[in-house]
């Protein structure tokens, strides 16, 4: 029998309920009036046994009523003998999914989860099948698909431990469906044990759904109120003195769930503690230490915070580098003249003991590539022409990733001035332009690009500074296309182009860098200009290099170089580049400071873990399923569909519901006939007493 009413046994369990309370309240021991124990002390106990099973009668007969009533509201059917009837073995394929991100060092959480496996594991009848697959931000099958129950215990026992990767609740999902398709069993379940770390879903990039014959079962690890306080990064920042160097940390501490209590952060460097601080743990703390007086070196430490119940992102590495000074130099014919280009740019960079850049100049004469590389940044400036070995060393010198900033000037040709930047594909130079000549005023700048690293700095502060400079000449440059105009005359002519080429870029002011052709040298936006220049064309300035867990790491030199890199838990590791040069280290899977040695060259890089899986607010495993569940198909729906429509055809047509409406009828004239004989006879007993 089937029945249409999805709440009937709900309905059933709330009809009862009366019942039950009435034949609880039946054998309960009540107080009885003396006359009553009288009249039934001279009852016979023949006539109390035949009152005990008329009362028994009775209310069975009241039970029947209301179970009947219930099931006739019901409206039950009777199956057909051929209908088709869905039998579950019993017998299950399951996947084991077991998070070991980051976020499952959180106190014993491992552990937990572990156990919940096991347990899992244990329950298992021998005709099911297993699969064991751990997951961070990417998962891997640790066995088959089988029931070698003994063999996936000694796996989860050995071998699964949390590891420093963020978590993808998506990807392994996706595994534990491909492997449950050469399941043995109709009933496929994917078991899913996590702490459910908020960050670790996100939306399907292919649509991708769980087909609906496979059921996930989230079991859910730890508390969801998770107290955690972390380092967020640090931000460094420098400034020079001569060959020295200060630097300034600037630390976030991020604190989830935890009280104003007080707590310390350390500074740790080259294997020594710098210093301490302590605060209230806020929701966001910014912290800062400075260091001074740091010679050219490579230096390494980190940041700690004192340990709480997920320790792994209580410490955050640094690497960094300070070098000499860059070296800027200035090739020019009048280099040693007053009024010179050299002469502006010495007064803007040699400052002394404060000087940020060593500054050289000399005649061009000097230009071959073992000078250009001896320096960070070169300015080209009034260049008659070049031979053939001096162009092409420019053009090897850009490639390398070296900046050149070639300037116009009195001795500029335009015949001499296209050559030189005609092998970098920048544009052709067309003539010399006297500004008075085309209008009234001298030229201006109009047209600036602020989002450029050069200019961006005089967006919030100095842009009317930087339209005051006037110039009364300078060269009309027609652009290549794949040069990019950064600053343009009021004319409409270009004043600052830019081409990359290879790993550097060459640079094209069209006036002079001195007082030849306007008075820009004298304007106090010249000295910012210029530091922005620098900036943007120097490239390893106090580098540092951090990375994130799984991140990998570039290596560039010369084909077959072979790279040692220590680990922080002092493994070796060997690279060798190819024939282009490069090679990738990409077993950052621990998180601290490593050092990679050439032979000739030292390098060192930090890796931290990402700070995204530091955040534990946990996720509703509900959502997740529900993302990835696939709805009923059109066919389901109908086969759906046809099962409600059969039954409600089988109902109307076999209409069992009036039968019970008669039988019903029937039980309740039988109580009432018999309620009231019993009451006739206890009312004559009593007068016959």
């Amino acid at each position: 029998m089937s029945f249409l009413n999805p709440y009937f046994f709900f309905a059933a369990a709330v009809a009862l309920l009366p019942i039950l309370i009435h034949l609880i309240r039946k054998l309960k021991v009540r107080k009885i009036p003396f006359g009553s124990l009288m009249f039934l002390r001279e009852m016979p106990k023949e006539m109390v046994r035949k009152r005990r099973i008329q009362d028994l009668i009775l209310l069975l007969l009241r039970i029947a009523i209301l179970a009947f009533l219930v099931l006739m509201f019901a409206r039950p059917y009777f199956i057909e003998s051929n209908a088709v009837v869905s039998i579950n073995e019993g017998s299950k394929s399951r996947v084991i999914l077991l998070d070991n991100s980051y976020s499952m060092q959180f106190g014993n959480y491992m552990s937990m989860a572990r156990n919940e496996a096991t347990k899992y594991i244990d329950q298992s009848d021998a005709n099911d099948e297993i699969a064991l697959v751990v997951f961070s931000d990417t998962p891997e099958q640790l066995s088959e698909l089988n029931n070698g129950f003994a063999t996936h215990k000694a796996i989860l026992n050995d071998r699964v431990t949390a590891s420093f990767q963020t978590t993808d609740y998506y990807k392994a999902l996706k595994l534990g469906h491909e492997i449950l398709k050469s399941a043995r069993h109709a009933s496929r379940e994917i078991l899913l044990i996590s702490d459910f770390q908020g960050s670790g879903w996100q939306p399907s990039p292919d649509n991708w759904q769980l087909p609906r014959n496979v059921s996930i079962v989230p079991v859910v690890v730890g508390s969801p109120d998770r107290d955690n306080s972390y380092i967020d990064g640090h931000e460094l920042s420098w400034q020079r003195n001569a060959d020295k160097v200060a630097v300034q940390y600037g630390v976030r501490v991020k604190s989830q769930n935890n009280s104003a209590s007080e707590t310390a952060l350390q500074l740790w460097r080259n294997d020594l503690q710098q210093d301490q601080q302590r605060f209230l743990r806020g929701e966001t703390n910014q912290m800062f230490f400075q260091e001074r007086g740091l010679a050219e070196g490579l230096y390494q430490g980190f940041f700690t915070l004192q340990t709480d119940q997920l320790a792994v992102d209580d410490r955050h590495y640094f690497s960094y580098q300070v070098e000499k000074r860059p070296a800027i130099l200035c090739l020019e014919d009048r280099a040693g003249r007053t009024a010179s280009n050299t002469f502006f740019l010495r007064s803007s960079f040699d400052l002394t003991e404060s000087a940020v850049y060593s500054f050289t100049g000399k005649r061009i004469s000097a230009l071959g590539l073992a000078e250009l590389r001896r320096h960070g940044m070169v300015f080209l400036a009034n260049p008659g022409r070049l031979n053939g070995s001096q162009r092409q060393a420019l053009l090897n010198y850009v490639e390398a990733g070296g900046t050149v900033l070639l300037s116009a000037g009195s001795r500029t040709n335009t015949e001499n001035f296209s050559e030189i930047f005609a092998p970098f594909s920048a544009g052709q130079a067309e003539a010399i332009v006297q500004v008075r000549e085309i209008q009234s005023l001298r030229a201006i700048l109009a047209e600036v690009s602020f989002q450029h690293p050069i200019f961006e700095v005089f967006a919030a502060n100095g842009a009317n500074e930087l339209f005051s400079p006037k110039f009364s000449t300078y060269l009309k440059v027609l652009p290549d296309s794949s040069a990019t105009v950064l600053a343009r005359f009021d004319t409409g002519d270009p004043a600052l182009l830019e081409k990359s080429y290879g790993n550097g870029k060459l640079l094209i002011f069209t006036t002079s860098l001195n007082t030849d052709w306007g008075d820009f040298p004298v304007n106090e936006v010249y000295l910012p200009f210029l530091y922005q220049v620098a900036r943007y064309g120097v490239k390893s300035q106090n580098v540092q290099e951090s990375y994130l867990v799984g991140e990998p790491v570039l290596f560039q030199g010369n084909p077959g170089d072979e790279w040692q890199i220590t680990t922080p838990n002092n493994e070796r590791k060997t690279l060798s580049a190819d024939e282009s040069g490069l090679t990738f280290f990409r077993e950052t899977i621990q998180p601290g400071n490593y050092l990679a040695n050439d032979g000739e060259e030292q390098r060192i890089f930090s890796v931290n873990v990402d700070v995204r899986e530091s955040d534990l607010t946990a996720k509703d495993p509900q959502e997740i399923i529900a993302a990835v569940q696939s709805p009923l198909s059109e066919n389901e729906k109908v086969a759906l569909q046809e099962t409600v429509n059969t039954a409600e055809s089988a109902e109307s047509r076999q209409k069992v519901w009036r039968y019970l409406l008669i039988l019903i009828v029937v039980l309740f004239l039988a109580e009432t006939y018999l309620a009231s004989r019993s009451t006739v006879q206890m009312s004559s007993k009593r007068k016959d007493s």
